[in-house]
């Protein structure tokens, strides 16, 4: 059996003689003898050398070397190698090793197993399963640019990425672009169900930055929930729906809960439900609310109650924090300045002390306007507060028809004094008639 396997390897090597050397050195050169029978006997033929090697080489092409090699040990730091040319000449320095693996790959650096390709494992259980060659804990897939910047990278830990950043994954552009990219971070952060692109997080802790600086340095470089930026423009947002419901419009919802994502409870009186929230840049930095709209619970909220009110927030002017200007409260009745908004019914009360005519004529001769009511001097310095003054002219109407009710009261009661007096007066030229005719 062993001479058998002997003439085959004999006749092979005869027919591959033009292209085939043997190197015991890993080099292309054949100095060495080479053993054909393998090691141990058996029916197999083989090569025992300390360093074997196979070389195919096209002797008839000049200069030429091999173009295809199967080393064992340093091979010249080539294990398996391809090699292609740039065009026929087949000179030296024309050509490029297409495929070649190192004598001191990983293990497993390639396996192609039943269930596919693996790379980095002996048990592929997939069409591509790559797991961690090197060893270091961090798998990495890079791809480069044309102009040496990479367009494609992703870790299973940061410290295996590119520049030493939280990104695990990241598409890029040769000129140092991101347009996606994934921190290590993230949690259930982007998801693709169906037609629709769910934003989420663990327990919805997930921000949304459009338009914000790329600065993995800073541990939160999305400053808010969704944060939108933009240079030069207007940062809108924009909602449009078409729909022949006369009931349906875009909308924009806030929802609000006490508790916790998995445990939600109800709100309680004076919980804010929703805020619009209006801030400005000081020249050093950006300020927190300058204006707002608060929409608050108006009662504990059970699923039979659910009051609301909505405040209005301002800054004065030389001030730096916000005030209630305005409060609408769950009855609509309306607050200014924090206060409920006194509506002067209280004019026609029993116990109103109504100011005597006599006396208004010498106010208004002396200040020049009405009681309680701003002059034009105070009114230029302070401004008008139009809803107060609208209350105030009310209460002005009011008491205009309570002087006139007096005034009409006093008429009829001279009118019935005159009545009288006419009728006496009738009386007593009645019997002066009646005297003289008799």
């Amino acid at each position: 059996m062993q001479l058998s396997n002997t003439i085959k390897t004999l006749v092979l090597t005869t027919l591959l003689s033009p292209w085939l050397a043997f190197a015991g050195n890993g080099l292309e050169d054949g100095n060495q003898e080479n053993d054909i029978t393998p090691p141990g006997g058996g029916n197999d033929t083989g090569i025992s050398n300390p360093t074997p090697g196979i070389f195919f080489d096209a002797v008839n092409e000049g200069d030429a070397v091999w173009e295809w090699n199967l080393g064992v040990g340093k091979a010249g730091d080539k294990l398996l190698c391809t090699r292609s040319y740039d065009n026929d000449t087949r000179a030296v320095g024309s050509y490029r090793d297409s495929f070649c693996i190192a004598h001191d790959a990983p293990e497993y650096a390639l396996k192609v197993g039943t269930q596919g390709v693996g790379i980095g494992t002996s048990t592929p259980f997939s069409d591509l399963t790559i797991s961690d060659v090197s060893g270091d804990g961090s798998p990495t897939i890079f791809m480069n640019g044309p102009n040496g910047g990479w367009v494609f990278q992703t870790v299973v830990n940061s410290d295996g990425s590119s520049d030493g950043s939280d990104e695990v994954f990241v598409l890029g552009t040769s000129g140092g672009y991101y347009p996606f990219a994934i921190t290590e971070e993230a949690t259930g952060i982007l998801a693709l169900v169906g037609p629709n692109i769910v934003l989420g997080g663990a327990n919805g802790g997930a921000n949304l930055g459009i338009g914000t600086v790329w600065d993995y340095t800073q541990a939160d470089y999305v400053e808010e929930a969704v944060d939108v930026v933009r240079e030069e423009a207007a940062a809108r947002f924009q909602l449009t729906s078409y729909t022949n419901t006369g009931s349906e419009a875009p909308q924009y919802i806030q929802r609000r809960a006490r508790g916790n994502f998995t445990t939600p409870q109800a709100i309680n009186s004076g919980d804010n439900i929703g805020i619009f929230s209006f801030r400005g840049h000081t020249g050093s930095g950006f300020t927190g609310s300058k204006a707002g709209i608060f929409v608050q619970a108006a009662e504990n909220w059970s699923t039979t109650a659910s009051g609301t009110k909505i405040k209005f927030y301002t800054t004065t002017n030389g001030g730096t924090s916000i005030a209630e200007a305005m409060e609408i409260t769950h009855d609509g009745h309306i607050k200014v300045g924090g206060t409920q908004l006194n509506v002067p019914d209280y004019v026609f009360e029993e116990d109103y002390q109504l100011m005597p005519l006599k006396d208004l004529d010498a106010y208004v001769k002396e200040q020049r306007h009405l009681p309680d009511v701003p002059s034009e001097a105070t009114i230029k310095a302070e401004g008008l507060n139009v809803t107060k003054t609208q209350m105030l002219l009310l209460k002005k109407i009011e008491e205009l028809t309570l002087y006139t009710i007096q005034q009409q009261n006093q008429i009829e009661i001279q009118r019935a004094t005159f009545q009288n007096r006419i009728n006496l007066l009738e009386q007593r030229l009645a019997g002066l008639e009646d005297a003289s005719s008799g």
